[in-house]
């Protein structure tokens, strides 16, 4: 074994020590504070995507390149899900929107009608 293969070891050994307990936090403590779609959950998800990436590229680590990839995709369809329920939500504003909206014109224009005769 090189140097240099040893030293990646030790590094990626470090690492794994470090990240535990913000796998601990992701996978216990947030799960019972908040929901998977709040925004600080998603927000620290996001870091440890990223701070993850770059720690598997840096040290060459195929198992944190799998964790991440497997957040990364979890935290991409969480996205997607809110993404459509805020849709469907803002589908349901327009149309009643739209159903006041013709009702005000339709009362506008029998006003003006009447005011006019």
């Amino acid at each position: 074994m090189h140097a240099k293969d040893l030293a990646g070891a030790v590094l990626r050994v470090h690492y794994r020590t470090v990240r535990w307990p913000f796998v601990v936090i992701e996978h216990q403590l947030l799960p019972a504070v908040l929901g998977d779609d709040a925004p600080a959950r998603l927000a620290y998800q996001r870091v440890l995507i990223e701070c993850d990436r770059v720690a598997a590229r840096v040290l060459h680590d195929v198992a944190v390149a799998r964790a991440v990839d497997r957040l990364s995709r979890r935290h991409t369809a969480t996205r997607y899900a809110l993404a459509r329920r805020q849709r469907g939500k803002d589908r349901h504003s327009a149309t009643i929107l739209e159903q006041h909206r013709s009702v005000f014109l339709e009362r506008q224009r029998r006003t003006r009608t009447a005011t006019s005769q």
